[in-house]
């Protein structure tokens, strides 16, 4: 995949120091995570094996091309003892010390046999290597790009509560002062008694707020820690941006990207090819091999017998061209043609689904998209009307012109809206991971 996940593993994943937990005193960026997660991840670790294991896919599939070449040897040691021998009037006699043969046997062959022409059926076979293969490095580019996604949101649910931490701590910041000047006013008359409790209150309970926020921030980190393989507990620093902006990507513009990076989509592609090569190597067979084939031998044959040796040495070289027709095979070749014709069909059939399917993912993911980016732009508004309104309403306190109550009205405004936004950001950021998985490539 021509995409910043496999820039990412070509830059980082061979760099990447491999510790058990993250070093607190260390900024990471997200290649910094990705290149740690790239190797403790258990699917794109499976996937990496399978891509290392594809050189003798390709070996195989090259030597479809290649005469079989067979060497043969062979040795023999043979001892015969005779007692009997003619005689000159024609009569069978014994020898009382016998005659011995012996004969040594050495011969050894090499042969060689190439397909011509197989009626493009060793083209087919190639052709499906190749297939099968592309098909393993696309199941490695489609873990990489569900641990690019999965960890997208991780991390972003990091940053989120982190900056929801922010926010509370800072409402307790303004919950202390908002105390302390319940404190003074009432020691000057301007409050009751019951304005100071009440504060006190608020900040007891913002205290709380603030622990939650910690935790669910130790929760969010703990386990972006488990997605990259690492040990729990540690907390660092992120170097992530965390922003919104407005998409201007056009559907049939990811449409067409995903037609050569959606996984679901490319695979489809490669069976519809695959079914085709079928198609082509079935009706192969109603056509002529031609085959030529090679063998040579070299054969000696020792004999000793008393103080006779013989040395008959054979060299035998033969040279065949060999020439088949299939003339009938009991309708097999043609229902087998015809079985894979309907394949190729069908699949075809599912590529049309797919493509349909895929625009329809698209093109819901980038209306979800879109709809994100404007409801986080009417939720920064709201933060920035209701800060200004807390804002306000606390400076009137300050003078005597508002109540505690107004002022806790419009800092609980305030939270909620500043709040509602970050989860709106959160939510935008969910939604462009969505849409990236359905292109099947990063869009940033």
């Amino acid at each position: 995949m021509r995409s910043a996940i496999s820039l990412c593993v070509t830059l980082f994943l061979t760099s990447a120091a491999f510790a058990e937990t993250l070093d607190p005193a260390r900024s990471y960026t997200f290649a910094d995570l990705y290149a740690i997660g790239g190797a403790g991840n258990t699917s794109v670790a499976s996937a990496e094996l399978d891509v290392n294991s594809l050189r003798g896919d390709r070996l195989q599939a090259l030597g479809t091309f290649l005469p079989t070449v067979d060497l043969s040897a062979n040795t023999s040691r043979t001892r015969r003892e005779t007692f009997d021998y003619v005689a000159s009037d024609g009569s069978i006699q014994t020898s009382p010390a016998g005659e011995s043969f012996v004969t040594n046997s050495n011969s050894w062959s090499i042969s060689a046999s190439q397909d011509l022409f197989k009626g493009f059926e060793t083209v087919s076979n190639y052709r499906l290597a190749l297939l099968a293969q592309a098909d393993v490095r696309l199941a490695h580019e489609r873990a990489q790009l569900q641990l690019h996604r999965d960890l997208r949101r991780q991390v972003h649910q990091v940053i989120a509560r982190r900056e929801l931490l922010g926010r509370e701590e800072e409402l307790l910041r303004q919950n202390e002062e908002q105390h302390r000047l319940a404190q003074a006013r009432f020691e000057v008359g301007a409050v009751t008694q019951l304005d100071v409790l009440q504060t006190e209150i608020d900040l007891g309970s913002q205290q709380l707020n603030v622990e939650n926020a910690r935790q669910e921030l130790r929760s969010a980190w703990d386990a972006l820690a488990v997605l990259i393989g690492l040990e729990p507990g540690v907390q660092a620093t992120l170097d992530v941006p965390f922003d919104v902006f407005q998409p201007t990507w056009q559907a049939e513009d990811l449409v067409a990207m995903a037609e050569e990076t959606r996984y679901e989509l490319v695979v489809q592609q490669h069976r519809v090819e695959s079914a085709r090569w079928s198609t082509t190597a079935a009706r192969a067979r109603f056509m002529p091999n031609l085959s030529l084939g090679l063998d040579y031998s070299r054969s000696i044959n020792r004999e000793e017998r008393k103080d006779l040796e013989l040395f008959p040495d054979n060299n035998t070289t033969w040279l065949g061209l060999n020439l088949r027709l299939p003339l009938f095979t009991g309708f097999t070749t043609t229902n087998t043609w015809q079985h894979r014709r309907a394949d190729e069909q069908r699949e075809q059939l599912n590529l049309e689904q797919a493509r349909r399917q895929a625009r329809s993912e698209i093109g819901d993911a980038l209306a979800r998209l879109g709809s994100s980016w404007e409801q986080s732009r009417v939720t920064e508004k709201n933060r920035e009307l209701a800060r200004r309104s807390f804002e306000m309403e606390e400076e009137r306190y300050r003078l005597g012109l508002a109540t505690l109550l107004n002022v806790q009205s419009a800092r609980a405004t305030l939270r909620q809206a500043e709040t509602g936004h970050i989860q709106q950001q959160l939510d935008f950021l969910d939604r462009l991971a969505d849409l990236e998985l359905s292109v099947g490539r990063t869009l940033r």
